[in-house]
């Protein structure tokens, strides 16, 4: 789980206490993100009901998660990590001892314990006490709990040359016109229209400078000639679509060959979307095969069960409300690539992915 991320976000789901602080460093020339955490008498970080969440769900021992000891006072001492029952008694603990180098985070788990979903992941690093009976000194050192590395999006969009496409960017694209990339933004609405609608109270940077580059058209049409595009890019996108394998066949017939397909999606382990479960192949399947490229009600319907619990799924459905269609992993979506290269001719791809961050990327190449 991508616990800075739920922080930034305020989730009810994480309590951090005021000993942890956000921070990023990097550790032998790779950039990571993380709290850094001080020693306490009270737990520093707890997420509720963990085993309900995606990935602990499957009771998984890999965390993804690294400790680092910043300072000599706390080496050789532990980080301490709980499974804890809504009343505070402890079911499982598993003891990480801290030195210079990232040392990994296992889930404390045992076959033997009775567990229930309802439990607690408590992580402490304790207050230790060193020095004589009579002259006790509190160990004052830092730690640093690494999330996950950070994934460089310069890599992919070092990709996009040539005459490409970016779907849905808003009014903050990310693919930008130069020398070599002749770009074309295709947004639902005009970016007038989408600068009044979405960006009222300022948030999103605007260059008016782009909007010649913007026209309307939908992920699946696109206003472009057939074999005319040496790249598609997308970032936050795939998951708004039905029928991804459609997509996939519609956007083939648009590239040029040697054309790449390109996306940043967000990764059901590390953002918001971890009360979800990641969607089957069969899913994807059954809608290639129903030809439909709209959200339907079953579509809002498993949204709505944890966005808008108790509400009407039509209300939402009828007003065509923007929504995560699919939750994918880089586990199902590689699946999904596969397919894509087995039966839609496409030629190969590759998936950059890592541990708890907030999203993964993918590239997918036409022959």
């Amino acid at each position: 789980m991508n616990l800075v991320d739920m922080s930034k976000r305020g989730d009810r789901n994480l309590v951090l206490s005021d000993k942890v602080k956000a921070a990023k460093r990097k550790i032998d020339g790779t950039l990571y993100r993380g709290f850094d955490i001080s020693p306490s008498d009270t737990p520093q970080i707890q997420i509720k009901n963990v085993l309900q969440w995606y990935p602990f769900c499957d009771r998984t021992e890999i965390t993804g998660w690294l400790v680092k000891a910043l300072d000599k006072q706390v080496e050789g001492k532990y980080l301490e990590v709980q499974l804890q029952d809504h009343n505070g008694s402890q079911i499982a603990v598993e003891k990480v001892y801290l030195s210079s180098t990232p040392t990994s985070i296992r889930f404390p788990f045992s076959l033997k314990e009775r567990i229930n979903y309802e439990c607690n992941l408590v992580i402490r690093l304790p207050q230790f006490v060193t020095g004589r009976l009579f002259f006790p000194q509190s160990v004052t050192g830092s730690v640093f709990f690494i999330v996950h590395k950070v994934l460089e999006r310069s890599e992919l969009l070092s990709l996009c040359q040539g005459h490409g496409v970016e779907i849905g960017p808003g009014t903050n694209p990310q693919v930008l016109p130069s020398a070599k990339i002749d770009i074309t933004y295709v947004e639902q609405s005009s970016p007038e229209a989408w600068n009044t609608l979405y960006n009222n109270t300022g948030k999103y940077n605007v260059n008016t400078k782009l909007w010649s580059h913007y026209q309307i058209g939908e992920a699946h049409s696109l206003p472009v000639p057939d074999e005319s595009l040496d790249f598609i890019f997308s970032s936050h996108v795939f998951e708004h679509l039905a029928n991804p394998l459609g997509h996939l066949q519609y956007w083939y017939n648009k590239l040029k060959t040697g054309g790449l397909i390109l996306a940043i999606i967000p990764d059901v382990a590390g953002c918001k979307d971890y009360v979800y479960r990641p969607c089957p192949l069969s899913d994807i399947l059954q809608e290639y095969q129903e030809c439909k490229m709209e959200p339907n009600l079953k579509h809002y319907t498993r949204w709505a069960k944890y966005r808008a619990p108790g509400q009407d799924p039509k209300i939402y459905y009828e007003a065509r409300r923007s929504i995560h269609v699919h939750f994918y992993t880089n586990c199902n979506m590689a699946e999904l690539l596969a397919y894509a290269v087995e039966n839609l001719s496409y030629s190969w791809f590759n998936i950059r992915h890592t541990p708890n961050h907030k999203d993964f990327y993918f590239v997918l190449a036409k022959a």
